[in-house]
């Protein structure tokens, strides 16, 4: 489990996602990729969000996505 401290809230970006629950399913939003420029763009989406807080509730099944972040 993550723990985040009011520090490390001070130090994360902007989320791109709104809420504490984010579901999705990227499988698709990559699928529509005509390019790896395209696809890049997507990838970086979840990198960000990693980067504001966000962690898997479970393993990515078949593009499948769900993802929380600690209440701030």
């Amino acid at each position: 489990m993550c723990v985040v401290t009011g520090r490390d809230v001070a130090a994360q970006p902007p989320s791109p996602w709104k809420g504490f629950e984010h579901e999705t399913r990227h499988r698709w939003q990559l699928d529509s990729a005509t390019d790896l420029s395209e696809a890049a763009a997507i990838l970086r989406e979840l990198v960000v969000a990693h980067t504001a807080g966000w962690w898997l509730v479970e393993p990515m099944v078949n593009g499948h996505l769900l993802a929380v972040r600690a209440s701030r």
